[in-house]
């Protein structure tokens, strides 16, 4: 059964959203930069920018050990 408590200290998070997120195109490298797997760190990163109200443009190399990536500021009216 849920249970209500008054106080948690959650974990911070292990990326480095701030940095990858400003701008910037930013490669980062499995097993370097992250340690999910590469799929899933381009669905965590592009969850990630909605929740911050960014636009996010992302790739993933062939082999599969990349995720290039480029947040940017939406224009107004801008769909997701």
């Amino acid at each position: 059964m849920a249970r209500k408590i008054d106080e948690f200290e959650f974990r911070g998070s292990e990326y480095d959203w701030d940095t990858w997120f400003d701008g910037s195109i930013w490669v980062l490298e499995s097993g370097e930069d992250f340690t999910i797997k590469t799929d899933s760190m381009r669905s965590l990163a592009i969850t990630t920018a909605k929740m911050r109200g960014l636009g996010l443009r992302t790739s993933v190399n062939k082999d599969k050990n990349t995720v290039t990536l480029q947040a940017y500021e939406k224009k107004n009216g801008e769909q997701e």
